[in-house]
């Protein structure tokens, strides 16, 4: 795992520095002629306040590091002395001048990768994409740098263009140099920034650690965390750690979360791995300065909700969502909510609405309604205590109809009251807590779900060997006019005791097949195609 970093402790910056003096000077042999007290080698601007320093990590071993710094006088190595070698041919201040550079305008450089974490790690690419965002997030537009000729065309295709045509020899680094300078946007274009989802840099800015994996787990499941995950680029699966195999939970893409369960101290419920993944990654003090956010809150709720809803969609036994809303809502603050009646088979709200009111079930049953083959059929129901309408204050608008199934009183909760319950920092963190003790809940079912379908489908494919192999005998026997009688005769207890189970269990799933006219009383196999078709009831 490799991980980049803001350096913002001592540490961090040591470890930046550590880096330049082991590539720059023990690997390149560059700035021979230099001193370097500690093996440290810094610059000028490391300790201003508005210099971006940013190192990367293998397994909490520095092994890269690059600098942005705001332009000055003084520009710090190597600038300085290419300004000194040209300053007869190239007047860098009216340069900049003419080309009506936009302020603040930085110079971007000091980029070491460690010789063994060179080329296809990506590591370099990730240093300028991140080290551009963050110059972004300060109003920087345009960057200046001097490039070692070495790698100009990688700096090239970065999207930096050159100042002058020339290239300058430094005897300092030992190579030749060129000054160049990219614009903000267009960089932002080769190296894909536009991708990031624009959350990642306006609503949750507090990230400065991200990370990158490749064929390898993220997450392993029972063990504990304090680290929270926001997908950027590539994608994670989800699955479930059995003795036998790794069920999937669920593949999660850009923009998705994982790992919330960490933030309330609880064991991870899942592994979660990647062939390949770049996240951001916030610490359980970062993701609860979050909460701690009104409007935050809400885009984390909103995520919370998307991915309940896509979990509850491969659950038989769904899980109620308002549930999880209906605790925040106090016996005082009830009373103060106007009451609506409605009749049987009265329609309460239809999809696309965008009507901003909730409902509490004060008594009565209300019905979901979804089209399903071109029919509006109710797919669930609720009764009281429970509450809906909710996913209208996050999405806009209704995402299902809502009729009356019998005579039914309602509580009206008008978007104004919903957003002051919500905004109690108190009644946050519950509704946040609850959704994320409930993704974990939801991880556990999914796994039972995987399990049993699992079960049942290599149920299918022994009963289906079991016919073709009684069926083989059948017509040895018959054509060698001897009785072949190797194969145990099909009973409930024989396939319990092959499968592990109950033979209660197994003697439901005979029941289901024996309804369908797939087997008879005595098991003998009356539809093979059906049974190879056939779907069992969980």
């Amino acid at each position: 795992m490799f991980t980049i970093e803001k350096a913002i402790t001592e540490k961090q910056k040591k470890d930046a520095q550590k880096v330049r003096y082991r590539v720059y000077v023990e690997q390149d042999g560059k700035f021979q002629d230099c001193e370097f007290p500690g093996n440290i080698m810094k610059i000028p601007h490391d300790d201003e306040s508005d210099t971006i320093i940013l190192v990367a990590y293998y397994k909490r071993y520095p092994v890269g590091t690059i600098s942005a710094y705001a332009y000055s006088k003084r520009l710090g190595l190597p600038i300085e002395e290419t300004i000194e070698a040209i300053k007869e041919k190239f007047d860098l201040k009216k340069f900049i001048a003419e080309r009506e550079f936009k302020t603040p305008l930085y110079s971007c450089g000091m980029l070491a990768i460690d010789k063994d974490y060179r080329g296809a790690t990506g590591i370099s690419i990730w240093l300028y994409r991140l080290v551009f965002e963050f110059l972004r997030r300060q109003g920087c537009e345009d960057v200046i740098a001097t490039i070692n000729y070495k790698i100009e065309k990688i700096i090239v295709a970065v999207g930096f263009c050159h100042l002058v045509p020339e290239a300058w020899y430094s005897e300092e680094i030992g190579n030749y140099i060129f000054l160049m300078y990219g614009k903000a946007d267009d960089v932002a274009k080769v190296l894909e920034i536009q991708k990031v989802p624009s959350w990642c840099e306006r609503e949750f800015s507090e990230s400065t650690k991200i990370g990158l994996w490749r064929n390898e787990d993220i997450i392993v499941q029972g063990t504990r965390g304090d680290e929270f995950y926001w997908i950027i680029e590539g994608s994670v699966k989800v699955v479930a750690r059995t003795l036998n195999a790794n069920l999937l939970l669920a593949i999660l893409y850009q923009g998705q979360t994982f790992g919330e369960m960490a933030l309330f101290g609880g064991k991870r419920t899942a592994t979660v791995l990647t062939n390949y993944c770049a996240a951001k990654i916030l610490s359980k003090k970062e993701i609860m300065g979050i909460i701690n956010n009104e409007e935050k809150s809400k885009l984390l709720v909103n995520i919370l909700i998307d991915r309940l809803v896509e979990m509850n969609k491969k659950i038989k036994n769904r899980f109620s969502l308002s549930n999880v809303f209906a605790p925040l809502l106090s016996k005082s603050a009830i009373r103060l909510l106007p009451i609506r009646s409605f009749i049987p088979y009265e329609l309460i709200c239809r999809t696309g609405d965008c009507d901003k009111k909730a409902y509490l079930i004060k008594s009565g049953i209300i019905g979901i309604i979804v089209p399903l083959n071109g029919v509006e059929t109710v797919i669930s129901t609720m009764m009281t205590p429970s509450i809906f309408g909710y996913m209208v204050f996050f999405k806009g608008t209704r995402t299902a109809s809502i009729i009356a199934l019998e005579k039914t009183e309602l509580y009206e909760i008008s978007e104004e009251f919903f957003w002051t319950i919500f905004n109690d920092l108190k009644n946050r963190k519950k509704l946040i807590k609850n959704l994320l003790e409930l993704i974990g809940h939801m991880n556990v079912n999914l796994g039972e779900n995987f399990k049993r379908e699992q079960f049942l489908q290599n149920f299918k494919t022994w009963l289906i060997n079991y016919f073709k192999t009684a069926d083989l005998e059948k017509r040895v026997s018959l054509s060698e006019d001897k009785i072949i009688n190797q194969i145990p005769r099909l009973t409930a207890k024989n396939v319990a005791e092959e499968f592990g189970v109950s033979e209660k269990e197994i003697e439901t799933l005979f029941t289901q097949l024996a309804e369908e006219k797939i087997l008879n009383q005595d098991f003998d196999l009356l539809d093979e195609e059906g049974l190879k078709n056939f779907k069992f009831n969980f």
